[in-house]
């Protein structure tokens, strides 16, 4: 009866929780979601792997920023293949693991925001990385600073890369399944009834170029940036950035035709500064 009560408990917390910008980096602060990361083992998602091998031949003159580090998962990957490395995060939590965990590596690491990169030069670095959604995290508006911060502090010629959810995977994410019956299939569907709660009417949020969306991560407590790819890769225009690739989940990329077609839940955009 306790378990009952207690799940109940929980389930009336989530659907009364109202997630904010304020309660993104209270999440990425707390022991729990640092030591979430720090335990997982290191991996690369394909289309990284495939981002990784299409610029290895340069890698290794590369002056390197990667912004969002978490707990350093993608430092094992590229820092030691190029010139120079610089992780940030906004959690200062997330920047003192990195610090334990490359203690014996010539790798800097420090707390900073993408929306303000002031401590850096302009045109300072050849390859920005903003892996993993972590663009996603912030509102529409302050998307904007963190896209101006970035082309100022990307080389003329050189790249960005990141990863933003994808608006035409919305309704597959909260899609009901009622056949077969299992205990997977009834955890789906407990999540798709949680979340259409927790957001507007998704053919309302299916409609726009973008949403902001309470999508499940951490327990319910993130409210994410969803993008239609098409409309993604036009306002990269208008910040500088030409997308080069486009990459699917899988690591294949998905050329300019299909933008509208594609239907993971993510994207990789592997972007070059063209002014």
């Amino acid at each position: 009866m306790a378990s009952l009560l207690k799940k109940v408990s929980n389930f009336l917390r989530i659907l009364n929780y109202k997630p904010s910008e304020d309660s993104n980096i209270q999440v990425y602060e707390s022991d729990e979601v640092v030591d979430y990361y720090v335990q997982q083992i290191p991996e690369l998602q394909p289309p990284e792997a495939a981002i990784l091998d299409f610029l290895k031949p340069e890698l290794g003159s590369f002056r390197m920023l990667d912004i969002g580090i978490g707990a350093g998962r993608t430092t094992h990957f590229f820092a030691p293949r190029v010139r120079h490395y610089e992780g940030v995060d906004y959690s200062d939590s997330m920047v003192s693991a990195c610090k334990k965990m490359f203690a014996a590596n010539p790798y800097t690491f420090a707390q900073a925001d993408v929306r303000d990169l002031s401590r850096y030069a302009d045109g300072e670095f050849d390859l920005v990385m903003f892996s993993f959604n972590g663009l996603d995290s912030i509102s529409p508006e302050d998307r904007e600073l963190a896209l101006t911060a970035i082309r100022r502090v990307t080389k003329t010629g050189k790249y960005f890369v990141f990863s933003s959810h994808n608006l035409q995977a919305l309704s597959d994410h909260v899609r009901y399944q009622f056949w077969p019956i299992h205990r997977q299939i009834l955890q789906k569907n407990y999540r798709s009834f949680v979340l259409r709660k927790l957001n507007p009417p998704i053919r309302e949020m299916q409609r726009q170029n973008f949403a902001r969306v309470v999508d499940g991560s951490h327990a319910y407590q993130i409210k994410n940036y969803w993008v239609r790819p098409a409309f993604q890769v036009q306002t990269l225009q208008k910040y500088g950035f030409i997308a080069q690739n486009v990459f699917d989940l899988q690591g294949k990329p998905v050329s300019p035709q299909n933008y509208d077609l594609v239907t993971d839940t993510w994207l990789y955009y592997l972007c070059v500064r063209n002014d």
